[in-house]
């Protein structure tokens, strides 16, 4: 087992085991009814954070736009997905990468469908137009940290301009701050809402870089 995978294990699952402990919290300890919520984990942290911060439309819209981002990230690299599988006729010839990024696009998929419509955890500190609406985890900070973070290894492979890759890197690591900071800022999620999202984004991201250094750690002993 090389260095990069051995370290891309162990952060995966650390990630792991502190997002299944977060988890546990949450639903178990000072769970009442608080705000719109019947049932509220970390009740009292969670309204202390809210109550503090307060609401900012200004975080609101500025987190939607950079959702939109990390969407328009997806469709580039799916159009790229699509050219290398048309230019070389087989899946097998797409870079693992980008099939790599298509897995991980439908597990956000799978994750927002079933905190969405499944399972709700929680609603959110405020109403949506009159109603309540889901809030566990961030659905925003859960897609930009996955998108942005699992961009960066397919990012610097097509990239070879120094000066480019290491601002793109900058960028997106930045962006990933922004976007989990901003949410919290808005005022729309439970500061619970927020870390679940950062956890469970982690494991996904740390198990897609396991997946990748994995495959080429094989390909590199198969060729020796």
């Amino acid at each position: 087992m090389n260095k990069k995978v051995k370290t891309s294990l162990i952060v995966f699952a650390s990630f792991f085991v502190l997002s299944i402990i977060f988890t546990i919290l949450l639903l178990t300890v000072d769970v009442r009814e608080s705000f719109h919520n019947p049932k509220l984990g970390l009740a009292t942290l969670n309204e202390k954070v809210f109550t503090t911060i307060g609401e900012s439309r200004f975080w609101y819209y500025f987190t939607q736009i950079l959702g939109y981002l990390a969407i328009l990230v997806i469709v580039c690299f799916a159009v790229i997905g699509v050219i290398q599988l048309i230019k070389n006729k087989s899946i097998k010839k797409v870079d693992k990468e980008i099939i790599g990024l298509g897995i991980v696009y439908v597990i956000i998929a799978i994750i927002y469908v079933f905190f969405e419509k499944v399972v709700v955890v929680n609603y959110r500190p405020i109403l949506e137009d009159g109603a309540v609406a889901a809030s566990f985890p961030s659905s925003h900070t859960l897609l930009a940290c996955v998108v942005f973070s699992t961009a960066l290894l397919e990012a610097k492979k097509l990239i070879n301009i120094k000066f480019i890759k290491e601002n793109l890197v900058f960028l997106l690591e930045f962006l990933v701050i922004l976007m989990a900071g901003g949410r919290l800022l808005s005022g729309v999620h439970w500061f619970s809402d927020i870390v679940a999202s950062v956890l469970y984004s982690g494991v996904i991201v740390s198990g897609y870089y396991l997946a990748m250094y994995y495959l080429d750690s094989k390909k590199e002993k198969e060729t020796e």
